[in-house]
């Protein structure tokens, strides 16, 4: 983050970065996944820093079965000061099953994060699909629970919020009820709002993009797979689309026009 002058760079009072696993032969395996770049997210215009880690020690015998056990927490920092308040913690321990890993129960983690743009509200998407609304001391505000939610993102101006349940799109107040909803094609993994709030644009499992109009309801543009670049990730800049593709090439499209352009970051 940038910083006036050296004297304001604080230690956080957390670990960052490390990644360890273990094995000799056919024993049990340890892994220790504490945090990495993705897991820290900075509010705009504060001093606000969260922070997840999770560790997992997966005690495996060769071909003999054994045990799960893992620990997640969340911890939202104010760096000038480094007092930090500690939002979530889980843990859990199960015998491996062989199976999928889903039916291994894992401690529930954050998959997504964002502040607000005043940097006053704080939303943390789980694994489990449950979101939950923080004001920016970490005091919690809402809790939305749907098991298909996937994605989330505050609405510009601080008016609300937009949720991707499946290939449902909803917007909501900041209490988290339902205002509008929106239907897509395909389940969602994105979401991405204009700067003036009128479209919301929308990246799917197949790879497309669907852009709707927030105002009169129903897309406005769909963007094919082929034409998106195996996207990764969607953000706006201005009225231009910008969507991260799979080889780290970025598109900018602007909506509603035929013409692209493509730089590389």
């Amino acid at each position: 983050m940038p910083l006036a002058a050296a004297a304001e760079a604080r230690v956080l009072p957390v670990d960052c970065g490390e990644l360890i696993r273990q094995r000799v032969g056919p024993a049990p395996v340890t892994e220790r996944v504490s945090i990495a770049p993705h897991d820290v997210v900075l509010a705009a215009g504060t001093d606000a820093v969260l922070v997840s880690e999770r560790i997992v020690d997966d005690e495996e015998e060769y071909y003999g079965g054994g045990w799960i056990t893992s620990h997640a927490r969340t911890t939202l920092v104010h760096w000038r000061t480094g007092a930090g308040r500690v939002l979530r913690t889980d843990d859990a321990s199960n015998a491996i099953t062989y199976t999928v890993r889903d039916a291994e129960r894992s401690a529930d983690h954050p998959v997504a994060a964002a502040f607000s743009s005043d940097g006053l509200r704080l939303g943390i998407l789980l694994r489990t699909g449950r979101l939950v609304l923080y004001d920016r001391e970490g005091g919690p505000l809402a809790s939305i629970a749907e098991p298909a939610l996937r994605a989330f993102e505050f609405l510009p101006g601080d008016t609300g919020l937009v949720t991707a349940s499946g290939a449902r799109v909803v917007t909501r107040d900041l209490a988290g009820r339902p205002r509008r909803e929106f239907s897509a094609t395909h389940d969602l993994t994105a979401l991405a709002c204009s700067p003036c709030g009128s479209r919301i644009a929308c990246l799917d499992i197949v790879g497309g993009i669907t852009v709707l109009d927030a105002v009169r309801g129903g897309p406005m543009e769909v963007i094919p797979p082929a034409l998106a670049g195996s996207p990764r990730s969607i953000a706006w800049l201005e009225e231009r689309l910008r969507i991260r593709c799979a080889d780290d090439t970025l598109l900018e499209l602007r909506a509603g026009e035929d013409r692209s352009s493509t730089t590389t970051s």
